[in-house]
This record gives C-alpha cells, sequence and structure tokens, in this order.
C-alpha cells in the first residue's frame, strides 16, 4: 500500500526527472541547432573554394596552354625537366632534334632517356641540386638514333 506522503514524493520525483529531461532535451536542441547552422557555414565556404579552385584551375591550364603555344612556335629544342631531373614538356623542335616522340619520354627520368657523354657540364645534377638558373651549360648527347648531339642548357 503507498501512502499518500509516499505517492506525493514517487509525484515529485517525476516532476523533477520530468523536468531535467526537458532542459537536456532543449540543450541538445540548441546544439542540433549551432551544429547545423556550422555545417551549413563550412558548405557555403567549401563552395566559395570549390569555385576559387575551378577559377584558378582554369586560369592554370590557359596558362600552360600558352606556355606551350610559344614552345611550340620557336624554332629551337625545349627540354623542360622537374627539380627530380623528370622531363615535363618536350617542343617538336627538340622530338626532331632527338629522335623521340613526347610520349616516349614525358615523366621519365631524364638520365634514363638520354646518354650524356664525358663531354661538358652535368646540367642535370645542377638541376636536381636545384642550382637555378642553369643558363650556358654546355654538354653532349646521344639521341635516339646514337648519334652525338651537343645541346646547351
Amino acid at each position: 500500500m503507498v501512502t499518500g506522503c509516499t505517492q506525493e514524493k514517487n509525484v515529485t520525483m517525476l516532476n523533477q526527472a520530468f523536468e531535467a529531461f526537458s532542459q537536456t532535451t532543449v540543450q541538445f536542441q540548441k546544439a542540433y541547432t549551432k551544429l547545423e547552422e556550422r555545417i551549413a557555414y563550412l558548405s557555403e565556404e567549401l563552395a566559395q573554394k570549390n569555385e576559387e579552385l575551378k577559377h584558378n584551375i582554369t586560369e592554370l591550364e590557359r596558362t600552360r596552354h600558352y606556355i606551350n603555344n610559344v614552345l611550340e612556335s620557336i624554332s629551337d629544342g625545349v627540354i623542360a625537366l622537374d627539380l627530380g631531373g623528370t622531363i615535363t614538356t618536350i617542343n617538336r623542335s627538340a622530338q626532331h632534334i632527338t629522335g623521340f616522340q613526347a610520349d616516349e619520354i614525358i615523366a621519365r627520368p631524364y638520365n634514363d632517356v638520354f646518354v650524356r657523354l664525358n663531354k661538358g657540364s652535368d646540367f642535370i645534377a645542377t638541376v636536381t641540386q636545384g642550382a637555378l638558373p642553369i643558363n650556358g651549360i654546355e654538354t653532349v648527347i646521344k639521341n635516339n638514333a646514337g648519334d652525338e648531339v651537343p645541346i646547351i642548357a
């Protein structure tokens, strides 16, 4: 048998528990609303960054296209390397001089493609050591047919 006093205590405890539950629910709702706002802000920021990235990629492509046009329009042979000595670009004149097609040598290490004879400077070592710019370094390589070709880097 439950007495009136016990019932009142039970009701009071139930009311307190319900009030605590309600307060926690309100706190969770506020936190959830803040989280939604933060997600919306970050989504907008991400969309802006994506637009900036698209713009930068477009500009980079325009610049690359321009540089390729310049390289193809000059009569000197040009082979571009990255700082690791990997071939990144070769123009038509250089393809004619070396006997290699671009698709054969792009992305390959220069020293794997061209045999450097012990004549002149090793400009690849200069490139990979980061000593830039390179101007007037003379050496001799073998082209695809095995002929000696003097070059100036």
